[in-house]
């Protein structure tokens, strides 16, 4: 391993990290299949959520390529974030107007909903059992963030 490698690795382990499933920092597409994005505050919470779901619903090849492509992701505070508590982007004007856009809980896919992987340069597709094991998983959660958020409205 070279000394830039070794710096660029160190680098890595201090300022940036790995998101967790609901993270996505970027997308590759070709520019036929795309389609009108709806208003959302890009850089914000909920968009890239469901750019997966709308990729899903028009079967779109999902790859997640977490696995063999290292995406750098700053650290940061969130202190540019219009919020009442300035410690997390998961709450306030901005994250609420692009979950309303969305669609709620329901539209926001995350990388697991992929249905390929890419790894050790190729592209693979899940086996059925995988696949549908995370659909199942998936599923679940969202409908219980969904009823748990209705929940939530009627008792506040």
């Amino acid at each position: 391993m070279s000394c830039s490698e070794i710096d660029l690795l160190h680098t890595k382990k201090n300022n940036f990290m790995l998101h967790n499933k609901f993270g996505i920092d970027y997308f590759v597409f070709n520019k036929k299949t795309f389609f009108k994005l709806k208003e959302f505050l890009i850089g914000r919470t909920c968009w890239d959520n469901w750019m997966i779901y709308e990729c899903y619903k028009r079967k779109f090849k999902l790859i997640d390529a977490s696995l063999d492509v290292n995406c750098f992701h700053q650290n940061h505070d969130f202190s540019h974030i219009k919020s009442s508590n300035q410690n997390t982007h998961y709450k306030g004007t901005e994250r609420e107007y692009n979950y309303k856009l969305s669609g709620g809980h329901k539209n926001l896919f995350n990388i697991e909903d992929s249905n390929y992987f890419f790894y050790n340069g190729s592209i693979k597709k899940l086996n059925l059992m995988q696949f549908t094991f995370k659909k199942i998983q998936n599923y679940f959660e969202r409908n219980i963030r969904t009823n748990l958020s209705k929940l939530k409205n009627l008792i506040i």
